[in-house]
C-alpha cells in the first residue's frame, strides 16, 4: 500500500494505538474517583451518615412461664420417670402507629477535605400520631399457651440509624406529656434492636384509652441522604429544602412533587395496606424493610463525565486526524506520520488535562480550558505546517465545533446515541462531499482498471 491509501491505514492504526493511553487516562479516572469515595466515606464517618428513621413503636415487656417434661432414670431400680418443670421467659409485644405524619425541613452545606467534598444537612424534623388502644397482658392471662405471670414494662422505641446525628435531646410527647427520654442502647431489654432513644411508659397513663397520641421534635444532621421506614397504618411523610437537585428513591414515590431552582417539596403517603406493618417480632424493627426517601445529589459528577468523555475518546482521536488526512487530500500537504502521533498524543492528553482541572474549577470550565489549551497547540502546528494562518485557523475552527459536540453530547446523557449518531452522520457527509470531485486513482498513481478493460474491449 502507497500513498493516502497506506496513510488511511497508518491513521486507523495510530488511532487504536492511542487507546493504550486513553485506557490508562480511564485508570486515573476510576483511581479519583475511588479516593473521592473514600473521602466521602470517611467524613460521613466523623460527621453523622445517611439517616433512617421510622415510626415510634410501644413495646410491652412481660415474662411467661413455660411447663417442660423430660425423662429421668432412677439409680437403683432402673425404672423411668417423667418429670415436669417450670421456666421463666420474657417476651415482648409491639405496638405500631395507627397514623403517622412526618414534616421536615433539610438545611443542606457542604463538608470539605482537600480537593473532595461530599453533600450534608441539619433537619428540624417533626413527628405526630396516634396509636390504637393498647390492650397490656394481664397476669394470669393465656398467651400462646402460656400463662402470663409478671408485666414488667412499657417502652416508646423511636428507632434511629445514625442516633451520632441527634443535635440535641429529642423533645417527645406521649398524651400531651413529657417524657424522659433516653438512648435505646440504656434499656438492656431492647439492646438488640436498632439504636435510636426510647422513653419508659407507665401503663396506666396508657392502658384503656381508645386512642394514645404522641409527637416529637428531632434535629438531627446527616450526610447524602434521608430516608423513613412506613410503620403501622397511615404513614405521610413532608420534606422541603434549598436543595435543587434532589433524588427520590426508595420503594415509594412521592405522591406529589415541585423541585425548581430554589429546591424541593415533597409529599409521601404510604398506606397500611403497601406497608403491611402489624404486629410482629423484633423483624419488624430491620432497616432491610421498604423504604423511601431523598438523596442529595451533584448534578455534575465530573468523573462520570470524564469516563463518559474517555468513551468517546477513539472515535474524536480518529476524526480529528482525518480532518488532517482531509486537509493533506484537498490542500495537496505532505503530513509525515510523525505529526499525526504528535496531533494524537496531544488530543490524549486533553482527557488528562480535563480531569485533574475538573477535581479543582469543575467539568465545565475545566472542559473549557482543555480544549482551548488542545485547539490551541493544534492550531499552531497546523500554521506551522502549512505556513498560512487562515488555514490553521479553519481548521482550528472545526475542532473547536467537534470539542463543542462533544460537550453537548456528554451534557445530554438522554439524547447521547441520537445525537452521536448525527455528528458521525454530518461529518461522513462532508467529507464525501468535500472529496466529492477527487480524483483517487490520480492521487494514489494507480491504474484505472476501467480504461484498460474498455481498451482491451476495442482492440478484440
Amino acid at each position: 500500500m502507497k500513498g493516502y491509501l497506506g496513510k488511511f491505514f497508518v491513521i486507523t492504526v495510530l488511532s487504536l494505538l492511542c487507546l493504550i493511553p486513553l485506557s490508562m487516562v480511564e485508570g486515573v479516572i476510576y483511581e479519583r474517583d475511588q479516593l473521592h469515595r473514600e473521602v466521602g466515606h470517611k467524613i460521613a464517618s466523623q460527621y453523622a451518615g445517611y439517616q433512617r428513621l421510622t415510626a415510634p413503636v410501644l413495646v410491652a415487656n412481660y415474662t411467661v412461664e413455660e411447663v417442660s417434661s423430660r425423662v429421668v432414670i432412677d439409680e437403683l431400680t432402673k425404672e423411668q420417670k417423667k418429670e415436669e418443670f417450670k421456666t421463666e421467659k420474657r417476651e415482648h409485644l409491639f405496638f405500631v402507629p395507627k397514623s403517622t405524619r412526618v414534616k421536615g425541613v433539610l438545611r443542606p452545606n457542604e463538608l470539605q477535605r482537600g480537593i473532595f467534598s461530599i453533600p450534608v444537612y441539619t433537619s428540624k424534623i417533626q413527628i405526630n400520631g396516634t396509636f390504637s388502644e393498647i390492650k397490656l397482658p394481664q397476669v394470669g392471662q393465656v398467651v400462646d399457651g402460656r400463662p402470663v405471670i409478671a408485666v414488667s414494662s412499657l417502652t416508646l422505641l423511636m428507632p434511629l440509624k445514625e442516633p451520632r446525628g441527634i443535635s440535641t435531646p429529642p423533645l417527645l410527647q406521649l398524651n400531651e406529656r413529657a417524657m424522659d427520654v433516653r438512648p435505646s442502647h440504656e434499656n438492656s431489654l431492647i439492646k438488640q434492636w436498632p439504636t435510636g432513644f426510647s422513653a419508659s411508659v407507665d401503663p396506666r397513663t396508657v392502658e384503656g384509652l381508645a386512642s394514645v397520641s404522641f409527637s416529637m421534635t428531632l434535629d438531627l444532621h446527616g450526610s447524602h441522604d434521608l430516608s423513613f421506614i412506613p410503620l403501622g397504618g397511615e404513614y405521610s411523610v413532608d420534606l422541603q429544602s434549598i436543595w435543587p437537585h434532589p433524588r427520590f428513591d426508595g420503594e415509594y414515590l412521592p405522591a406529589t412533587r415541585e423541585v425548581t431552582r430554589t429546591g424541593f417539596k415533597a409529599h409521601w403517603s404510604v398506606t397500611e395496606f403497601a406497608n403491611s406493618a402489624g404486629l410482629g417480632g423484633k423483624e419488624l424493627l430491620s432497616w432491610d424493610r421498604p423504604a423511601f426517601g431523598v438523596e442529595l445529589i451533584d448534578p455534575v459528577d465530573i468523573y462520570t463525565q470524564s469516563e463518559r468523555a474517555v468513551k468517546y475518546g477513539f472515535l474524536f482521536i480518529l476524526l480529528t486526524l482525518e480532518f488532517f488526512l482531509l486537509f493533506e487530500v484537498l490542500r495537496g500537504m505532505r503530513i509525515h506520520v510523525a505529526q499525526y502521533l504528535f496531533v494524537g498524543a496531544a488530543l490524549t492528553i486533553f482527557y488528562l488535562l480535563l480531569i485533574s482541572l475538573a477535581e479543582h474549577i469543575g467539568f465545565g470550565f475545566a472542559y473549557l480550558a482543555a480544549s482551548v489549551a488542545c485547539v490551541s497547540v493544534l492550531t499552531v502546528y497546523v500554521r506551522s505546517m502549512v505556513g498560512k494562518m487562515k488555514v490553521a485557523i479553519g481548521f482550528g475552527c472545526a475542532i473547536s465545533v467537534l470539542y463543542g459536540a462533544l460537550y453537548f453530547i456528554l451534557l445530554s446523557e438522554q439524547y447521547a446515541l441520537v445525537l452521536g449518531s448525527g455528528l458521525l452522520f454530518t461529518i461522513l457527509a462532508a467529507t464525501m462531499f468535500l472529496t466529492r470531485n477527487v480524483d483517487w486513482y490520480e492521487l494514489e498513481g494507480s491504474v484505472d482498471y476501467t480504461k484498460m478493460f474498455r481498451k482491451k474491449k476495442k482492440v478484440e
